[in-house]
C-alpha cells in the first residue's frame, strides 16, 4: 500500500510542477510516468491470468510445538518472469480459538 501511496504522491507532484511551470523537463517527466504506469498496469493484467498459486498442506494434524510444512506451489503460464512474491497463511486453532498470521 506504501508503494501506491508513494507512486500517487510522485504523479501529483509531477503533475502539479507540469501546470504550473510548464517547463519542458516537468511536462516530460510527467509523460513518462504516465507512460510508465500505463505499462505496469498492462503488466500487471496481463500477469493475473497467467500466474497461479497452490497451497499445499499436510495430511497429517500439526501438533502444538512440533514443525509441520506447508508448501506453496507457484505456476507461470507466463514469459515474463515474477518480480516478487509475498505469501501470508493464517492458521486457526479449532480448540483454543486463537489465530496466528
Amino acid at each position: 500500500m506504501a508503494g501506491k501511496l508513494c507512486w500517487a504522491l510522485g504523479l501529483g507532484l509531477l503533475f502539479a510542477a507540469a501546470v504550473l511551470t510548464q517547463a519542458p523537463l516537468a511536462v516530460g517527466l510527467l509523460e513518462f510516468f504516465l507512460l510508465l504506469t500505463l505499462l505496469l498496469a498492462l503488466e500487471v493484467r496481463y500477469l493475473r491470468g497467467k500466474v497461479e498459486a497452490e497451497l499445499v498442506v499436510p495430511t497429517q494434524p500439526a501438533v502444538q510445538g512440533q514443525p509441520f510444512v506447508l508448501t506453496v506451489r507457484l505456476t507461470n503460464r507466463s514469459p515474463l518472469p515474477i518480480p516478487q512474491l509475498l505469501t501470508l497463511v493464517q492458521a486457526a486453532d479449532t480448540w483454543g480459538g486463537s489465530t496466528i498470521t
